[in-house]
């Protein structure tokens, strides 16, 4: 049995030795429809300069986990699992611990008045408003949810009004590729910004008018 899979297995490197190329090709087709047919979890991180309301300037490591399947040349789906969120260095002396949800977040933020850590995050499937009662809240009325830190936790609450009415900036990407993200510094996020405008309304300003721009700017 031995010599057999010796025999084999030198005739196969011989093969590929004389079809470099198309031996190539197929380990390559091979290699890629393992990675797309894959039923299992992928990460990709990346870091992003953020503007707090307090005027302070941070770094953050932002990671998303997804789950990808399909086959090549046919049906697929990305799925978001997870995303988390968490403060680069330790220059800030309140640094919160990471956050972390299936929720993407759109305002990452510090209350200048009570010195308050705040996510204010939205969803982009039809489950979101199910996921946000699990947490023990109500039906949303609107398409976000806010997480307070309190006493070294992130605590999950219905989204304030102040930020419904104050048509609140997203101050982190929204728009983001499953193929990766590069660092972003506050002039290149602006940049990209002005190049690709944020997506649908939500992204574009905390509101409450999810079916048209209602105010929000770019």
């Amino acid at each position: 049995m031995m010599k057999f899979i010796a025999g084999l297995s030198k005739k196969l490197w011989l093969f590929i030795k004389k079809h470099k190329v198309f031996s190539f090709f197929v380990l390559t087709i091979v290699a890629v429809y393992w990675y797309v047919d894959w039923d299992g979890e992928n990460r990709f991180s990346w870091k992003e300069e953020v503007a707090l309301s307090t005027g302070e300037v941070v770094w953050v490591k932002r990671a998303a986990y997804f789950k990808k399947g399909g086959q090549i040349a046919g049906p697929g789906f990305i799925e978001v699992k997870n995303m988390t969120l968490s403060i680069i260095g330790d220059d800030i002396s309140d640094k919160p611990k990471e956050w972390s949800s299936s929720f993407l977040p759109v305002v990452f933020d510090k209350n200048p008045e009570t010195g308050q850590w705040f996510v204010i995050a939205t969803w982009y499937t039809t489950d979101g408003p199910r996921r946000v009662t699990l947490l023990g809240l109500p039906d949303p009325k609107y398409k976000y949810i806010e997480f307070r830190y309190e006493l070294g936790e992130w605590v999950p609450y219905p989204i304030s009004m102040k930020y419904i009415e104050q048509r609140t900036s997203p101050n982190m990407l929204v728009r983001v590729r499953y193929s990766g993200e590069r660092n972003l510094s506050l002039k290149k996020k602006k940049e990209r910004w002005l190049k690709r405008p944020r997506g649908a309304p939500k992204y574009r300003c905390v509101t409450d008018k999810p079916y048209s721009r209602g105010g929000c700017e770019l």
